[in-house]
């Protein structure tokens, strides 16, 4: 597989790019966002609580239009803290909160962490759902979120997203 850059941590542009998108949407108190963790490299951090009926924190970024055409998956350069997380990705036939997304749990050393868009689920409120198939180049926008029960505070590190495409 050959990987195409898509999202870069290098300056600042990259960061304001993402925008949080955690369960204060209903009421809970959770809270995440992307910032600078070092050249090169930001973070997706905060803390998730369950007061409140809340649990998940999340963060997106708009891609421009067909930005993952052609593309078979995600290639992610990330560090971990022992948490799972989810990429997600909304498309023009998504909405509110439905998107689809792929769960991975990296390692605490920098490493790639390849996710297929075959492996991709549909998911509404965090249960998965019936609806379209799902197509790299009907992405509008890219997401991480941190939820399913994982209390307390977290920290994913990024050095980069990119699109992989098919051939060596």
């Amino acid at each position: 597989m050959r990987a195409r850059p898509l999202l870069a941590f290098d300056d600042d542009a990259a960061l304001a790019a993402f925008t949080p998108v955690n369960d204060v949407v209903m009421g809970g108190v959770s809270e995440g966002a992307v910032v600078r963790a070092a050249p090169g490299l930001a973070s997706f951090t905060g803390r998730v609580s369950l007061e409140h009926g809340g649990g998940f924190a999340s963060v997106r970024a708009a891609l421009a239009p067909r930005a993952l055409v052609g593309a078979v998956g995600l290639l992610l350069r990330v560090r971990g803290d022992g948490k799972r997380y989810r990429v997600q990705c909304r498309t023009g036939l998504t909405s509110g909160a439905t998107a689809y997304g792929a769960a991975f749990t990296p390692s605490a050393d920098l490493a790639d962490v390849p996710l297929h868009f075959d492996d991709f689920v549909l998911r509404r409120f965090g249960r998965a759902v019936d609806g379209p198939p799902f197509r790299g180049a009907d992405v509008v926008s890219i997401g991480l979120l941190i939820g399913e029960g994982q209390e307390g505070a977290f920290r994913l590190d990024l050095a980069r997203i990119d699109a992989l495409e098919p051939g060596p």
